[in-house]
């Protein structure tokens, strides 16, 4: 983000990018997670205080366009936010190793008004596997460590899910593997999302989400936030809005409107499908679901009602979540688990 100098960024209008103000006041947007993201040699390094500086940033954008735009941290907040006319701005990382495999650090981020969080990126952390390694162990290129034997989640990463459900911050499993997907379903007590993935009957890409964990999202009340990057709706670097809004038709036949959502991933991705290009034409999709036989409804979930729903449930497992286990988790993850610990000189 424009190596977090303020002046460089034009939240108003700058068509270097695929979101500005003035383009979601176009198209009628009224809330948005902006994801924190660093890259994965970050990692074991100074990943913390990348995810910090871009947290600032946001805060900073908001602070100078209060005008307009509001940070929220919760569903009634979000929901306050639009009332009175402003777009709702939410934080999100979007990178595991944003914590540094250290829960206090986590509670920090959470106290800073991050409200999800994606487990992995494009490479595991310590305790979470991702799609990457997948991919990497199905060619038989990987050599097995604590997260893989412990089936995509080590047990320092079960703590992870558990303070986060404690804490009340969404789990994100876009970017996980199958296996850490899996466990994490297992453990989690809250519902989860996929912030931006698609279908795999449709696109079969290891990021995207097969039928089976499709059939338990609806059970566990999670949701399926759909993406429009080229590579994932149509396995290619071609795509357009009628590819996006089959992946919209699959979720709804085979389990429902309540469990999907848009994870557009602007700005976050090299290409978008034609008829998708940015925030201002989120109404083409729209009107093409509205076509094909989508209510209004249906419509109005898909908009920002699902995603609102999760956020309330989650915030409802903080609020009964068992007293005996209320209490900040002060486990540390093992030292074994680390695969670089040459920038560390405390086990804290």
């Amino acid at each position: 983000m424009a190596n977090n100098q303020l002046w460089e960024v034009n939240v108003q209008e700058d068509n270097r990018t695929q979101t500005d103000i003035r383009r979601m006041r176009k198209s009628g947007l009224r809330a948005l997670f902006l994801s924190v993201s660093v890259d994965c040699r970050s990692q074991y390094r100074d990943a913390v205080r990348a995810c910090l500086g871009q947290v600032d940033l946001v805060k900073r954008i908001v602070k100078k366009h209060g005008d307009q735009l509001l940070l929220v941290d919760s569903a009634a907040g979000l929901r306050d936010a639009v009332k009175g006319g402003k777009i709702a701005v939410a934080l999100a990382l979007e990178a595991g190793h944003c914590i540094d495999s250290s829960l206090a650090v986590l509670r920090i981020f959470y106290d800073l008004g991050v409200r999800y969080m994606t487990l992995t990126q494009n490479c595991n952390t310590p305790w979470a596997e991702s799609w990457i390694s997948q991919s990497n162990r199905s060619a038989g290129n990987l050599t097995r460590n604590s997260v893989l034997e412990n089936k995509g989640l080590s047990i320092f990463g079960e703590a992870v899910i558990a303070e986060m459900n404690r804490l009340g911050m969404i789990v994100d499993l876009s970017h996980a593997s199958i296996e850490a997907v899996r466990r994490t379903l297992s453990v989690s007590i809250a519902p989860v999302i996929f912030s931006h993935s698609g279908v795999y009957s449709i696109c079969r890409h290891p990021r995207n989400i097969p039928d089976d964990i499709l059939i338990q999202l609806k059970r566990h009340g999670s949701l399926l936030l759909i993406t429009f990057f080229n590579d994932l709706i149509s396995c290619s670097a071609e795509a357009n809005v009628t590819d996006v809004a089959d992946h919209f038709d699959y979720v709804r036949n085979l389990i429902g409107a309540d469990y999907v959502g848009i994870g557009s991933d602007f700005d976050g991705v090299p290409r978008t499908p034609e008829g998708l290009s940015d925030v201002s034409e989120y109404g083409t999709l729209f009107q093409l679901l509205r076509d094909r036989g989508w209510k209004d409804d249906e419509l109005e979930k898909v908009a920002g009602k699902n995603i609102l729903r999760v956020l309330h449930d989650v915030e409802q497992v903080r609020v009964n979540y068992p007293a005996k286990f209320s209490h900040p988790d002060e486990s540390l993850i093992p030292e074994s688990d680390l695969l670089d610990t040459s920038c560390r000189v405390t086990s804290l």
